[in-house]
């Protein structure tokens, strides 16, 4: 009887410890199927996120215009942004080998342009040409000391703007625009510059008032 009894619990144990392994099992293989669509969702939704800021880009018509560029080609799969910067949103690519419009250089960033795509991609990503490193010169620190002084340099090294600065200082503290609409008239020419978030006013090169 107590042998019975013994066995009983044995089989009793094993079955509860087997249902138990079977239920991990169960459950691991039902974690992994999310962690895989979860994966996939992301992936989607990065995707999305790129398409988004693309058409919203278009839909916003920002024309690079009336401002001279040089010609490269990108040296990898190169990354579009909406600003010079590392947390700038993507708003497409450019693959690799491709011949593309550059304009003008900040803070390792270039403004360039590429069929419908206009924005800023890293320089890593494009092949140095002549007129680009004569642009990289004009925005060394020790050249721009040189050429417009320490007050005036720091100014332009912490981003600002200010009245009167003239167009080619308002170039190199915060980038070019994005689009330049001129008007000239027996006055003189008067420039509205186009940025993502910002409005700049020009009389004869120089700044007479921004809009944020």
């Amino acid at each position: 009887m107590k042998l019975i009894l013994f066995t009983s619990l044995i089989l009793i144990n094993f079955n509860i410890v087997f249902s138990q392994n079977s239920e991990i099992e169960r459950l691991i293989k039902i974690k992994d199927e999310f962690i895989i669509k979860r994966t996939e969702i992301n992936d989607s939704i990065k995707k999305l996120d790129v398409r988004i800021n693309y058409l919203e880009s278009k839909e916003k018509n920002l024309n690079i215009r009336n401002i001279s560029f040089t010609e490269t080609k990108t040296r990898s799969k190169a990354k579009i942004k909406n600003k010079p910067d590392v947390f700038g949103d993507i708003i497409g690519y450019i693959p690799e080998g491709k011949i593309i419009k550059v304009y003008d250089y900040f803070d390792s960033y270039w403004l360039i342009e590429k069929d419908s795509i206009k924005g800023y991609t890293s320089e890593m990503y494009l092949v140095n040409n002549q007129q680009m490193n004569k642009i990289k010169k004009n925005h060394d620190k020790d050249e721009i000391k040189k050429i417009y002084g320490e007050s005036v340099a720091n100014k332009i090294f912490n981003h600002s703007i200010w009245i009167g600065m003239t167009a080619d200082i308002a170039r190199l503290s915060i980038g070019s625009p994005l689009e330049i609409n001129r008007t000239t008239g027996s006055w003189g020419i008067h420039e509205q510059w186009v940025y993502k978030n910002r409005y700049l006013y020009f009389e004869n090169d120089k700044l007479t008032s921004w809009q944020d």
